[in-house]
């Protein structure tokens, strides 16, 4: 992957339980099936260069273990921030505002769908549209001088496209 400043990848969670134990929503963990396709995607990247320098995700189980998983198969171990704005019902102001203030270049942010594939649309200038997001995909979103503005999806990758 080539070198790039200022690039977000906008995470949905990986495939997580239909209930949990609790009834909870916000409880839903990663099956065991959901967490080792998701391995081998960032596997897969990992392999083709991708970095992240920082992660934030929603607080919900299942995001924050997608999250995890991203922060343990990077050779930096990047820091993971829970964020009540990328829980449903994403707050894209509040996200490009941490995106900057981390002071990051390569930032990852993890949520939900129909959020995720909204915020990607919204970071290549298309409000009001949205972008299908499968679960465990990872889209790639370059600002050529700010994070949030004038951003272009540089590829957007599913488990199927790589067989996982």
């Amino acid at each position: 992957m080539p070198h790039c400043d200022n690039c977000l990848f906008i995470i949905r969670h990986a495939w997580a339980e239909e209930v949990s134990e609790d009834g909870s929503d916000r409880s839903r963990s990663l099956t065991k099936k959901g967490r080792r396709r998701f391995e081998e995607v960032m596997s897969r990247l990992v392999e083709q260069g991708l970095t992240i320098d920082r992660i934030a995700t929603s607080p919900l189980t299942r995001a924050k273990q997608t999250a995890e998983i991203v922060a343990a198969m990077l050779p930096n171990k990047p820091r993971i921030d829970i964020v009540e704005w990328l829980a449903p019902g994403s707050n894209w102001q509040a996200a490009i505002d941490w995106s900057i203030k981390s002071g990051e270049q390569k930032v990852a942010w993890v949520g939900h769908a129909p959020d995720v594939g909204s915020l990607v649309s919204r970071a290549i200038g298309a409000s009001g549209a949205s972008i299908a997001m499968a679960k465990g995909s990872v889209a790639s979103i370059h600002f050529p001088q700010n994070f949030g503005e004038n951003g272009f999806l540089e590829w957007l990758i599913t488990a199927g496209l790589l067989g996982c």
